[in-house]
């Protein structure tokens, strides 16, 4: 709630004082609760004062979020985004050839079969051998 709203540790202490909602059995705030309270109870109230009002708090969770990404690029958490271009294109490629080569790979298999529903299975177990091999997951380079 801290976060959420943007207020310090004491701010929230005085507000559950002033009756904002909290569940002392879970230990926890209930989030629609305390958004209609606060909603109702604070920004209602302050809003025309310069007080806690909506665009603050969406200023600084964006702020926030924008805090955290810089913080994961420098961690390196996040793939540049020209390798990530490069290994979607190639997975799109792989996609591609795959089901591209499917009737050529599964005439021979399909001709003998005169059943319709035969084929269907055999080109459905060969659609999810390749749907398997496209969603494994990555392998490093070494």
């Amino acid at each position: 709630m801290v976060w959420l709203f943007n207020v310090s540790r004491e701010t929230l202490r005085k507000w559950r004082e002033k009756g904002l909602p909290y569940n002392s059995k879970k230990k926890k705030y209930p989030l629609r609760a305390c958004l209609t309270w606060v909603k109702e109870n604070i920004w209602h109230h302050q809003a025309e004062g310069g007080g806690i009002n909506e665009e603050k708090l969406l200023r600084e969770r964006a702020k926030r979020k924008q805090d955290e990404f810089k913080a994961d690029a420098m961690a390196k958490n996040l793939v540049p985004r020209d390798q990530a271009e490069k290994w979607l294109m190639g997975h799109v490629d792989e996609a591609k050839s795959a089901l591209w080569g499917l009737p050529r790979r599964m005439g021979p298999t399909l001709a003998p079969i005169s059943d319709e529903k035969e084929i269907e299975f055999v080109l459905r177990k060969e659609i999810r051998e390749i749907l398997g091999e496209l969603s494994a997951p990555i392998k490093k380079k070494k």
